[in-house]
C-alpha cells in the first residue's frame, strides 16, 4: 500500500487515511455482531479478536522471518494487506484459518518479487479461506446468527419480491444489515470512497469506471426486462462489490497507468457481472479481481503507449463495451422470473378432492399428487420433480400438511428457501382452490397485490380461476389458473382471452359455459376494485 500517483502524501500517512476507513467497517461488523448475538459476550467481538489475531500472527511471523533471513527490512508486519484479508473474510471463520491466512500473507508477501507486482496476496489468500469454509468445513462464512442465508438462493436478477422483500428492504442492503463480508456495509464504502478522494489515497479511475460499468449494466438490464430501477442498487450493495471496489481501489496490485486502471476497472466489473449471472457466488467481484490482476501487464503496456496516442487503446475499450452491450442483451432476452401453479387435474367427490398440480420457480418443477377430506390434507406425495433438493423436503411436507392454517409462519430450512417456498406455494394454492362443491361458489378475490403499476388480482367463481393484471388501471391481462379443460381449449382457439382486454365485456358473444364465467368473474372484478 504504497503512496498513489499526484499525492503529497508520505507512504505513513497513506495508510493512516486507508485503516480509517477499515476500523469503521470493522466497527460496524462489530455492531452487528452484538445486535444479531442472543447473549452478550466476548463472542460478540469476535471481529475484533479475527483482527487482533491475525495483526499478532502477522508481527511475530515477520520478526522470526527476518531473524532467520538475518533481514531487518522484513521486520515490519504487512498491516494493511492483513487488515484487508481479515475484512474479506466471513464472520464465522475459525480463528486457526485467520492466522495461518495471516501468516501465509507474510511469508508469501515477502517472498514474491517486486517485478510480479499484479499478485494480490492477500486477496488470493482470502479467497482460499472462504473455499476451505464453503467446500471443505461446510459452514457459511457470511451468515450472522439469527440471519436469512443470502448465499445459498443469491440471485443476480430478479423482482423486488424475490431478491428484496426476504431480507426486510433496500435500506438493509445498503447499511450492510443483510449476510455478507466483514467489510460489507455499502454505506461505509461509499463514505470511504469520498473520504479517500479527499484525502487523495484513492485511484479514484478504478473506482469510477467500475462503478460506472456496473450502474450501466444494471440500468439497461432492468429497463428492458421491466424489473425495476431498484436493481441498480441491488447489483452494487450485494456480494460484496462496494468493498471489492474499495478493495482495488487502496490496492497496489493493480495498473499504475490512467488508461490501465480504467480498463481494469471496466473489465473487473463486466466479469463481476458474467460470474454473478452464472453462478450463485458472493465471492464474484474477489474472484474477478483475481482473474484481471492476471492481465495488469497487458492493461499497463496499453496504458503506456496511449499515452501520447489514445487511439492505441480504442481496441480494449471496444472489446469492454462490446461485452457490456452483450451482457445487457442476453441478461434481459433471457430473464424469466417463474412463479407459476397450474391443476393439472381435479377428481372431485364432495368433500374429497385429489388433485395433481405442479408448481414452478427459478429452482425447477415440482409436481405433486395431493388429497384434501373435510378441508385437511390427507395425501402429499411428489410425483416428480426437477429440483434436486426434494428428497430432503420430508419433515417441511410434513409440518405443511399438520399446519395449514399457518402455513407462511413455517421457517425455511436454511439453504433451501427457493423449494420450500415452492412447497408453501403448492400447498397454499390447493387450499385456495379447495370447496365442499355442495353448493355454487359465488365470487371471491383470493388475492390482490401491487407491483409497481400493476395491480395483481387472483380471483375465483364456480370452475373458474384466474389471475387478473390491470396496469395503469386499465385490464392488462387474463391468465387461466383452472377451468374446464375442453372450455379451455375452446377459449384459446377462439382468442376469447385477447376478445376481453379489448372489447366491452356487454358486447363478447357466448362461447361456451366457462367463457360466461369468465366474463361475471370480471364484471364482479370491476365492481369489488
Amino acid at each position: 500500500m504504497g503512496p498513489f500517483i499526484r499525492s503529497n502524501n508520505t507512504k505513513f500517512k497513506n495508510e493512516v487515511y486507508i485503516m480509517i476507513p477499515l476500523i469503521l467497517l470493522l466497527l460496524f461488523s462489530t455492531y452487528k455482531r452484538i445486535i444479531t448475538n442472543t447473549t452478550f459476550g466476548i463472542n460478540s467481538f469476535y471481529p475484533i479478536i479475527m483482527l487482533l489475531v491475525a495483526l499478532f500472527s502477522s508481527l511475530l511471523t515477520s520478526f522470526i522471518y527476518s531473524k532467520i533471513t538475518k533481514n531487518d527490512l522484513k521486520m515490519k508486519p504487512n498491516i494493511l494487506s492483513v487488515s484487508l484479508f481479515v475484512l474479506m473474510l466471513g464472520i464465522n471463520v475459525p480463528l486457526y484459518l485467520v492466522i495461518i491466512g495471516s501468516i501465509s500473507i507474510e511469508i508469501l508477501s515477502k517472498l514474491i518479487p517486486n517485478k510480479l507486482y499484479y499478485i494480490n496476496v492477500p486477496l488470493i489468500i482470502g479467497l482460499v479461506i472462504l473455499f476451505i469454509c464453503h467446500f471443505i468445513l461446510n459452514i457459511n462464512p457470511y451468515l450472522y446468527n439469527g440471519e436469512v442465508s443470502i448465499i445459498s438462493s443469491i440471485k443476480n436478477i430478479g423482482t423486488y419480491e424475490s431478491l428484496i422483500t426476504p431480507y426486510g428492504g433496500l435500506n438493509k442492503f445498503f447499511i450492510g444489515l443483510v449476510p455478507g463480508v466483514i467489510g460489507s456495509s455499502s454505506l461505509i464504502c461509499l463514505i470511504s470512497f469520498v473520504f479517500l478522494k479527499i484525502t487523495k489515497t484513492l485511484k479514484y479511475k478504478i473506482t469510477l469506471s467500475s462503478l460506472i460499468t456496473i450502474i450501466i449494466i444494471a440500468y439497461f438490464t432492468s429497463s428492458f426486462s421491466g424489473i425495476g430501477n431498484f436493481y441498480i442498487l441491488y447489483i452494487l450493495f450485494t456480494s460484496s462489490t462496494l468493498f471489492g471496489i474499495l478493495l482495488m481501489s487502496i490496492s497496489n496490485n493493480t495498473p499504475v497507468t490512467p488508461i490501465g486502471q480504467t480498463l481494469y476497472g471496466i473489465f473487473v466489473s463486466i466479469l463481476t457481472i458474467i460470474i454473478r449471472y452464472f453462478i450463485p457466488i458472493d465471492e464474484a467481484i474477489f474472484i474477478s479481481i483475481f482473474l484481471i490482476n492476471l492481465l495488469i501487464p497487458l492493461l499497463d503496456k496499453v496504458g503506456a503507449k496511449s499515452r501520447f496516442h489514445i487511439n492505441r487503446s480504442l481496441p480494449l475499450f471496444t472489446i469492454a463495451w462490446l461485452l457490456i452491450i452483450g451482457i445487457c442483451v442476453y441478461m434481459f432476452i433471457n430473464f424469466r422470473n417463474i412463479n407459476e401453479f397450474k391443476i393439472i387435474s381435479k377428481d372431485i367427490n364432495n368433500e374429497i378432492t385429489n388433485y395433481v398440480v405442479s408448481n414452478e420457480n427459478n429452482i425447477g418443477k415440482i409436481t405433486a399428487s395431493i388429497t384434501i377430506n373435510n378441508n385437511q390434507i390427507t395425501k402429499f406425495d411428489i410425483l416428480e420433480s426437477t429440483d434436486e433438493n426434494i428428497n430432503k423436503m420430508d419433515g417441511f411436507i410434513d409440518d405443511l400438511i399438520n399446519n395449514i392454517d399457518n402455513i407462511l409462519s413455517i421457517p425455511d430450512i436454511d439453504g433451501y428457501k427457493d423449494t420450500c417456498e415452492s412447497l408453501k406455494e403448492i400447498v397454499k394454492n390447493v387450499l385456495d382452490d379447495y370447496v365442499v362443491y355442495e353448493e355454487e361458489v359465488n365470487f371471491e378475490i383470493l388475492s390482490n397485490n401491487t407491483v409497481y403499476e400493476q395491480q395483481i388480482y387472483i380471483v375465483r367463481n364456480y370452475d373458474v380461476k384466474a389471475k387478473v393484471i390491470y396496469k395503469y388501471n386499465k385490464l392488462y391481462d387474463i391468465e387461466i389458473i383452472d377451468m374446464d379443460l375442453d372450455d379451455l381449449a375452446l377459449i384459446n382457439e377462439n382468442n376469447f382471452i385477447y376478445k376481453l382486454k379489448t372489447l366491452p365485456l356487454d358486447s363478447i358473444e357466448h362461447l361456451n359455459r366457462s367463457s360466461d364465467l369468465l366474463i361475471e368473474l370480471l364484471k364482479k372484478l370491476e365492481e369489488n376494485r
